[in-house]
Order: C-alpha cells, then sequence, then structure tokens
C-alpha cells in the first residue's frame, strides 16, 4: 500500500488482526503446550507468529462445522426508504473519498 489513506486504514486493520491472532493462540495454549514448527535446519526455543497463525487456523478448521444452507432460506425485505438511504449514504462517502484522496495528491489537505 502506497496511497496515505489506504495506510491509514490498513495498519489499525493488521495491528488488530495480530492483536486476535496472539489472544487466540494464547488461549488456545492456556492448558496446553504451543505447538511449534520446526525444521531440520532451524532450531528456536520460542514460537513466533506463523506458529500462532498456523495453531488458530488449524483449530478453527478442526473446531468449526459448516453446514450446507437450506433449500429453501427465509427472506427479509428491507424497505426500499432504508435500502436507498444506505445507498445514498455509500455514495456521498465514495465521493468524500475522492476529493480527500484529489486533495492529498495537491497537498491541499486541510486540518
Amino acid at each position: 500500500q502506497w496511497a496515505k489513506l489506504a495506510i491509514e486504514r490498513t495498519t489499525p486493520m493488521l495491528l488488530g488482526l495480530f492483536s486476535l491472532i496472539t489472544l487466540l493462540a494464547h488461549h488456545l495454549t492456556v492448558n496446553h503446550s504451543f505447538p511449534m514448527r520446526t525444521a531440520a535446519w532451524y532450531c528456536k526455543s520460542e514460537p513466533a507468529f506463523a506458529d500462532a497463525i498456523a495453531l488458530v487456523r488449524h483449530h478453527l478448521w478442526t473446531s468449526v462445522k459448516l453446514v450446507n444452507s437450506p433449500l429453501q432460506t427465509p427472506s427479509l425485505a428491507i424497505p426500499s426508504a432504508l435500502f436507498n438511504g444506505c445507498w445514498t449514504l455509500s455514495a456521498m462517502h465514495l465521493e468524500m473519498d475522492k476529493v480527500q484522496h484529489q486533495r492529498v495528491q495537491l497537498g491541499t489537505t486541510q486540518q
């Protein structure tokens, strides 16, 4: 990500995901040992973040039961005023992002 706005959006998300994975891995290993992946040429004494990701991924893949959706799902009608209002708001946000991006490119950002 090279754009300033993109960095401002992704950095907090990455920090949040890092924290979430770390907390989940800690929770999964409170009463168990932390499984560490090793290689013949590389010995390590403490787990790395890649080990935490592997542990959380393995736990989710083996514990979460995925169920096929039923043949007939109940539908929920969204009132047209609410739907149109949400659509208008999202369009306004897109336009505001474009204007802000143009201001950043021109160097005319005002705080």
